[in-house]
């Protein structure tokens, strides 16, 4: 096995990233599929030439959300995964090029270009045989929460990232330095996943830098309140809101809070984020109903979930729902049922 390659475009640093977390190095093509489909999802896996012999290497480790994940297939291969529904990929190149599909996008990774995989329809890509890859899973719920939080409101449709990502200029050199550098230091130091306040700070560094930097579907209004100029009190209330939304919250607590008027928190909130205080607060139960819903843990029925959070009149519920995920209660928690 030959581990003397260097990063495309990251001298010095060897492809050995993670080296301490590896669960598998194999020459059996089933045997490197099954382990990458227990991971991220169940795929196919094929061989692009005739060379029939492969140098696979898998590596990964978790802090807390995220995983971090070092693979090599070593030969010419096409992988079809099933769909990303619970989670998005950053891929950085670290040797070779792969060449990824998805929908009418199509992306050449490699030196300082990569991908960010978003699908919940059908990816296709092919990988040359000395293609390294350092690949961020990166769970949809916690990366849709914080979109949330950072727009005041819930959102109508999923988080879906531009494939292409330009790792050679801007936030996006700055996403390849910071992960490359965590990669590293993971590496040299794995104690560092114990910390939980670490894997914190971590996990909403990372999906901050994403949300704001990588285009996306919410990119215009995302940067439109990441402006500066949204009043304290307002940022005040807000935050209140996101951290105590399982508490019973009156207007008058978001009012002491605010310490302004009732009218002019109801202003400020429209103007900067959009909707009223109390929507807001309603809103953010609505996600939480949608992942304990979502949730295959938790064996609580609709009805049960609702009055959990507050929502005790379920023809309302239903409704608003509805209006906010396109789809009832009833359609998530049958959703899970069919996993």
């Amino acid at each position: 096995m030959n581990t003397a390659h260097h990063m495309a475009g990251t001298p010095g640093v060897p492809v050995t990233l993670l080296e301490n977390f590896s669960l598998i190095e194999t020459g059996d093509i089933d045997e490197v599929c099954d382990m990458v489909s227990k991971s991220y999802c169940n795929h196919t896996l094929r061989r692009l030439s005739h060379v029939s012999s492969i140098d696979a290497k898998y590596c990964r480790v978790r802090l807390g959300t995220v995983s971090f994940n070092y693979l090599r297939y070593g030969a010419d291969v096409a992988v079809e995964p099933d769909c990303f529904e619970k989670f998005f990929m950053l891929e950085i190149p670290l040797t070779g090029f792969s060449r990824i599909h998805y929908e009418d996008q199509e992306v050449i990774s490699g030196a300082r270009v990569g991908a960010m995989v978003s699908s919940q329809g059908v990816v296709k890509s092919e990988w040359n045989h000395d293609t390294g890859r350092l690949m961020v899973q990166i769970n949809r719920s916690f990366m849709e929460r914080l979109a949330t939080n950072m727009l005041g409101h819930a959102l109508t449709r999923p988080v879906e990232f531009q494939l292409s990502v330009d790792m050679s200029k801007g936030i996006g050199a700055s996403i390849h330095d910071y992960v490359l550098h965590l990669a590293q230091q993971l590496t040299t130091n794995p104690s560092l996943r114990r910390y939980a306040l670490v894997e914190r700070q971590i996990e909403n560094t990372l999906a901050t830098m994403l949300l704001c930097g990588q285009p996306n579907n919410y990119s215009k209004e995302i940067n439109a309140v990441a402006q500066p100029g949204s009043p304290s009190y307002v940022s005040r209330a807000f935050q209140y809101i996101m951290d105590n939304y399982r508490e019973d919250i009156s207007v008058d607590d978001l009012v002491s809070i605010a310490n302004v008027s009732m009218r002019t928190l109801y202003a400020g909130f429209k103007r900067y984020k959009g909707v009223s205080p109390m929507l807001a607060l309603k809103t953010r139960r609505l996600e939480a109903v949608r992942e304990d819903l979502s949730d295959g843990e938790n064996n609580g029925s609709v009805t049960d979930i609702a009055c959990r959070w507050g929502f005790t009149h379920l023809g309302n519920f239903s409704h608003d729902y509805k209006k906010l995920f396109g789809e009832l209660p009833s359609d998530t928690l049958r959703k899970r049922a069919s996993l």
